[in-house]
């Protein structure tokens, strides 16, 4: 969307007062509300090109900002939805923040429940339901200051440069963890239906299944340590 003064300039603001798009160039601030040129004009508003805002919004890449004049969001629901991670980037416009939060978040939990001897990732996700939340309330603080926001990944993700062998080497950890976990649930189906009793059977069974986990870990952070000493003795 352009500017309605600019029609070369992509708008990165809506008037607070007549609501037409408008780039940054034409933006005014009116005690910390964001309205048009026109507007400041017939408030009679001094305007010295815009000094405050060319200052403060100095950089020319404007496709991963976002801003919004404070009366198009509610609080109380902003609140509401920031219960819920990534819900209340959402509902400010913030969407790729919003879904990152939404997926670290799930994505976390279900980890913990699906694997076993993974319950310390809850911690994890409940840190990042407090950035998540207050991270929203900071940000709906700066849209009603009309100030621009950085819609950029928390965790920058470049798909365009992953490296293939590492995602199927990803790929086939987490497949066999699934397998071996099934496995596993298999394992202790058959046992009871043969009326296996034996105490011995079931905590060898119980200690492998729990043990495949933290092997994983302890082998990826070897790598990764691996693979850091090489590169300091290069």
């Amino acid at each position: 969307m352009n500017c309605e003064y600019h029609k070369n300039f992509e708008a990165n603001f809506i008037c607070s007062d007549c609501g037409i798009n408008m780039c940054k160039a034409c933006a005014v601030n009116d005690n910390g509300r964001v309205i048009c040129i026109e507007c400041a004009k017939k408030k009679g508003l001094s305007i010295i090109k815009n000094a405050a805002y060319e200052s403060k919004f100095h950089n020319d890449n404007i496709d991963s900002n976002y801003s919004n004049p404070n009366k198009r969001y509610s609080k109380f629901w902003s609140i509401i939805f920031s219960f819920m991670p990534g819900g209340g980037h959402m509902y400010l416009g913030v969407m790729k923040r919003g879904l990152q939060f939404m997926l670290a978040f799930f994505g976390i939990i279900a980890l913990a429940n699906f694997f076993y001897s993974s319950e310390f990732l809850i911690f994890f996700s409940i840190v990042i339901w407090f950035y998540s939340f207050f991270d929203c309330f900071h940000i709906r603080k700066k849209l009603e200051q009309g100030e621009e926001i950085n819609e950029d990944l928390i965790f920058p993700v470049d798909f365009k440069n992953i490296n293939s062998r590492h995602l199927g080497v990803g790929l086939l950890v987490v497949g066999g963890l699934i397998l071996l976990n099934e496995f596993f649930d298999q394992l202790i189906y058959i046992t009871n239906r043969m009326n296996i009793n034996s105490e011995a059977i079931r905590v060898t069974i119980r200690m492998l299944r729990n043990s495949f986990f933290p092997i994983v870990l302890i082998v990826t952070g070897f790598l990764i340590l691996r693979k850091s000493n090489k590169k300091n003795i290069e």
